[in-house]
């Protein structure tokens, strides 16, 4: 089985920014980042900072790094100071893993916007990559001083024990960012149910993982398949047979075949014996 793999996707990076509005942002939020991207030439010569970090974050959305980057270099060639590219090129420095460069630009935007919520995640983000875990607990602490209900952080302190699988320790942050804000408990909210409910699964608290896994099964992102997976294991453990091979039914069907194999194994065998819990490991992602 795969170890458990800790790479961070930094959404916050792609979120909303204080700017002016484009004719492109809603076309943003809608996700259509193709029609966005088929524009390019007629964004770049109309020469408009606000429409081309619409663009570069486009590029970011499927994965065109380099693309991205091209756009940024514009934007901070002729406006040095653009904290929403300065935020956005320092995420992708992050994805890089430019740990240097990130810290320039996150750093700078923090200079001239010190209470950017952003800027102040990635800040904590490259803490962490760098296992400057000292950095990061003291940052993050100073940071929950200020503004104790600081969702972001706080996650990003539940996500810090996965570095240590302390996932004992990492449930009650979770249970702390429920509290202050309910609406991540919600079927919009994947990645906070998944990594809630992987948690209560290592602790073998299947009943509420099973809740947290089933929200996060109805989001189609990265996590999908293993959301199924696990309700597969939680299932077999619970002794719900037909259950269990429903949610393996659903992670095939969506694209793992290494699954075949395994719930065969156990939907077409005669003994109903649980078998043993297993771990394939996830990307963590936010």
């Amino acid at each position: 089985m795969k170890t458990l793999l800790i790479t961070l996707f930094l959404f916050y990076s792609f979120s909303s920014f204080c700017q002016k509005k484009t004719i492109y942002d809603e076309m943003y939020s809608e996700k259509k980042y193709e029609k966005i991207i088929n524009q390019e030439k007629e964004i770049f010569e109309k020469n408009d900072f606000a429409e081309l970090v619409i663009l570069a974050k486009s590029f970011q959305q499927l994965d065109l790094r380099k693309k991205a980057l091209e756009c940024y270099n514009v934007i901070l060639t002729n406006d040095e100071n653009n904290i929403e590219a300065l935020v956005a090129v320092g995420a992708l420095f992050i994805d890089f893993r430019e740990l240097e460069n990130a810290l320039f630009a996150t750093e700078r935007a923090l200079k001239y916007d010190p209470e950017n919520k952003n800027a102040k995640y990635n800040l904590a983000v490259i803490y962490y990559l760098q296992e400057n875990m000292d950095g990061f607990n003291q940052y993050i602490n100073e940071q929950l001083e200020l503004n104790a209900k600081n969702y972001d952080l706080i996650f990003l302190k539940a996500i810090s024990f996965f570095r240590t699988q302390d996932y004992k320790l990492a449930i009650p942050y979770f249970v702390q960012i429920e509290t202050l804000n309910p609406s991540n408990a919600n079927e919009n909210s994947p990645n906070f149910n998944f990594h809630y409910a992987y948690c209560l699964y290592k602790e073998n608290q299947f009943e509420l993982a099973k809740q947290k896994f089933t929200i996060s099964s109805k989001i189609e992102d990265e996590n999908q398949i293993n959301s199924f997976y696990y309700l597969a294991l939680i299932n077999i453990q619970m002794g719900n047979k037909i259950d269990a091979c429903e949610a393996y039914t659903k992670a095939i069907n969506l694209g793992d075949i290494t699954l075949t194999k395994e719930a065969d194994s156990y939907c077409d065998g005669k003994n109903d014996k649980k078998n043993k819990l297993v771990d394939r490991g996830f990307k963590i992602s936010f």
